[in-house]
């Protein structure tokens, strides 16, 4: 998994995931356990593992579920995106080593 390797999508990915978790532990002890298991999904993501991509989609299940709830289509949207990208078989196979 080199750096150079690393598709720019999951960089992206990676990046708003560290920050969405950094975003939840400050909000509160409520959301700082979640929060931290966003940072470290983002973090392994940033390097690679393959537990990660599957970690991401779940979350991103789960966020299409809550947004759907708060009628949030935009949230809906992205997180449709996000899993779309990281089913992509050049994303798949740069976790897969």
């Amino acid at each position: 998994m080199s750096e150079a390797g690393r598709p720019l999508g999951v960089s992206i990915i990676a990046i708003l995931i560290i920050i969405g978790g950094i975003m939840m532990f400050l909000g509160g002890p409520v959301f700082a356990v979640l929060g931290i298991i966003y940072i470290i999904v983002g973090a392994s993501l940033w390097t690679g593992k393959e537990w990660a991509r599957k970690a991401a989609i779940i979350l991103s299940v789960l966020a299409i579920i809550t947004n759907a709830v708060s009628f949030n289509i935009v949230g809906i949207i992205i997180n449709i995106i996000v899993i779309y990208y990281l089913t992509r078989e050049h994303v798949k196979e740069y976790f897969l080593g």
